[in-house]
């Protein structure tokens, strides 16, 4: 039975992201499996900076269709096919599959568009065994559709990934019992009502998760922009609340 897995955040800028971070990457590894959730610009080179590549990653998860969650699939595909291997699985929420199919795949290099079983169409709020994982899609509130993941182990240790999302009570009681919670602060909270209106939450909207998750629980802030880090650098945060570097790991 696998005890653990190892979170390594390749990517935890969003759009607009400081310097120095790529985007929306996070690889989740277990004993013999490796998956990323999403890939945004530049995940393709944080891969090979970790010392793997396409080769090396069995799934990507992709949570919604915006550019900064995905575009990092070319150069995935580009590694795979220089290196002569088959590329990662696309896994994807069978309502987003037809526009990816559509507007997406097109895009990508022929060995996507011409290999079998590359894309997993998966449907939001079922149970999936994949290989050392079980894996779970939730709706989140977001501009687009888009769908937050979790991921446990037999061991039972469980991660939630909100991508990206407005604050409202079915995301906090999707993550209920996770060890670790990776969700979203793209804005500063002066500016709540653009998060409102963006789908996207403040850095004091993951404030309010502490009264919803259990105290084991460590709340991990990513996709920044220079405006919520820079708010985020100037306060003390509680000990259950990182805000992870590109390259950070975490074993649960």
């Amino acid at each position: 039975m696998v005890r653990s897995m190892k979170v390594v955040f390749l990517g935890t800028g969003g759009a607009g992201a400081p310097p120095g971070r790529a985007q929306n990457s996070i690889l989740v590894e277990g004993e013999n499996q490796r998956l990323l959730l999403d890939a945004g610009p530049g995940s393709g080179q944080r891969l090979r900076e970790y010392g793997l590549s396409a080769c090396s990653i069995n799934h990507v998860l992709i949570s919604h269709l915006h550019l900064d969650h995905w575009a990092g699939l070319f150069d995935i595909a580009v590694q795979a096919a220089a290196r002569g291997c088959k590329p990662p699985q696309i896994i994807i929420e069978t309502r987003l599959f037809n526009d990816f199919k559509e507007k997406i795949l097109p895009l990508l290099p022929r060995l996507y568009r011409l290999g079998e079983g590359l894309i997993l169409p998966v449907e939001s709020n079922r149970i999936y065994n994949l290989g050392e994982f079980v894996l779970e899609l939730s709706p989140t509130s977001h501009t687009v559709l888009s769908f937050a993941t979790s991921i446990k182990l037999a061991a039972g240790r469980r991660l939630v990934y909100t991508s990206d999302t407005r604050f409202h009570q079915e995301i906090v009681e999707f993550c209920n019992g996770a060890k670790l919670v990776i969700t979203e602060a793209t804005l500063p909270s002066s500016l709540g009502d653009v998060a409102l209106e963006s789908g996207h939450q403040t850095v004091s909207d993951v404030f309010k998760y502490l009264n919803f998750v259990g105290d084991n629980t460590l709340l991990a802030i990513v996709h920044l922009t220079e405006e919520s880090f820079s708010e985020i650098s100037r306060i003390s945060l509680p000990v259950n609340i990182i805000v992870p570097s590109d390259f950070t790991i975490i074993t649960l």
